[in-house]
């Protein structure tokens, strides 16, 4: 169930930076559940999620930061407990993200620790583990002081939550398809991103203006995107100007995993229509 909940929240560990970090402008906060065979099909909460999003001033890149973890959560701690960050370096006008991080600590495995270039010339992306010279290259793009990359001839991609956070930033419709580039660090892959609905999405009591968005990956030589690697991924995104993450679903075989919205601060108060 592990791997199933490692997908369902990287597309969309909480250990202490070395570097004071800036404050966020924005933290929200969700509440992960799974329903499925491995709970005779009643619902329990699985983990807890915060979304963080910087900008970095006076250089004006963004940072936006997923930390997930099951510690409240005694079922899943007594069977895999969970811990991951995902942070995302992107540029100031999130069309690129230049560099993202991975730490992962799951059950009783050693943690593990990566970060992945994308600002690189010729190619696709470079994925290294996080030794000295990694840990500086971080502690630096956490306290801001990073600097644009000279060449700008690498390949315009995102991790998935890069992807996410540029999605935020888009002018988006109902029946908008968007075609974007990927990588989860292992392989470069293509988003199709389709704007399904444009409606009311009720969670947690109230309504939301929502719009509904489908994620399909598919492998670079697949021309006609007709094989995706792995089912569809639905994320309802505020229908307003800051496309606030409400929820994402991921319907697999063994279950329903959804990632709610409980609450949090945004760059202008979140509320819904009573």
């Amino acid at each position: 169930m592990n791997l199933l909940v490692s997908l369902a929240v990287s597309v969309f560990l909480f250990t202490a930076s070395v570097v004071q970090a800036a404050d966020p402008v924005e933290k929200l906060q969700y509440l992960a559940t799974y329903k499925g065979i491995f709970t005779l099909s009643e619902t329990i909460n699985i983990c807890d999620v915060s979304l963080i999003q910087r900008t970095h001033e006076p250089k004006g890149y963004q940072e936006t930061q997923m930390n997930v973890s099951s510690e409240k959560y005694g079922f899943v701690e007594s069977m895999f407990p969970i811990r991951y960050r995902f942070t995302s370096w992107l540029d100031p006008s999130r069309k690129q993200t230049w560099v993202y991080e991975v730490f992962e600590r799951t059950g009783d495995k050693e943690a593990k620790h990566h970060l992945v270039r994308l600002d690189q010339e010729g190619k696709d992306f470079k994925k290294s583990d996080v030794k000295a010279a990694e840990q500086a290259l971080l502690d630096g793009l956490a306290a801001g002081d990073f600097d644009q990359p000279d060449k700008t001839d690498y390949p315009i991609q995102y991790d998935r939550l890069g992807l996410l956070h540029a999605l935020r930033g888009m002018l988006l419709q109902a029946g908008q398809e968007v075609l974007l580039s990927v990588t989860n660090g292992k392989e470069p892959l293509r988003y199709r991103v389709k704007v399904e609905a444009d409606k009311t999405l009720k969670l947690n009591g109230q309504q939301w203006p929502a719009l509904k968005l489908r994620f399909e990956s598919f492998k670079p030589d697949d021309a006609e995107l007709k094989e995706a690697t792995h089912r569809p991924i639905y994320i309802w995104l505020s229908n307003d100007a800051e496309k606030i993450p409400l929820l994402a679903e991921m319907r697999h075989r063994f279950g329903l995993f959804r990632i709610a919205y409980v609450g949090g601060s945004a760059n202008h108060p979140v509320t819904a229509k009573d």
